[in-house]
């Protein structure tokens, strides 16, 4: 956890998953077979998305995650930070986690992108 963050206010456990451009940083919290994942829009993070994690993970298990460049995850010089590109990496995680059934809350992008989010995720089982 970085020192600067309020424990209080983000009092999560945080998870990492390495991409070759660098590490997507993510909150996995609540246990059942039923997850929602929160996709933060720009500029924003994972931590738009506390209180529903706070609220909701008692009953379904919340992935938020930080993008490329954002948040907590790492922020490379050298990568292109398109959206396209982002969408990729979403889709890469949610298949790293083995999600069995999801719905998405999107916080707002471009609505192009938004909707490749969604198709690549969808594609991912």
């Amino acid at each position: 956890m970085e020192k600067w963050l309020d424990k209080n206010e983000y009092p999560f456990q945080s998870n990492y998953f390495e991409l070759p451009m660098g590490r997507i940083h993510y909150i996995d919290e609540g246990e059942s077979d039923h997850a929602i994942v929160m996709v933060h829009g720009n500029p924003a993070w994972s931590y738009t998305y506390r209180k529903l994690i706070t609220c909701l993970s008692k009953k379904y298990r919340c992935i938020a995650l930080d993008h490329i460049g954002f948040g907590m995850s790492d922020k490379p010089i050298n990568w292109d930070y398109l959206p396209e590109n982002h969408a990729i990496n979403l889709e890469k995680l949610l298949k790293h986690l083995s999600l069995k059934s999801k719905v998405y809350d999107i916080g707002r992008w471009r609505l192009g992108w938004t909707h490749r989010l969604v198709i690549c995720s969808e594609s991912s089982g």
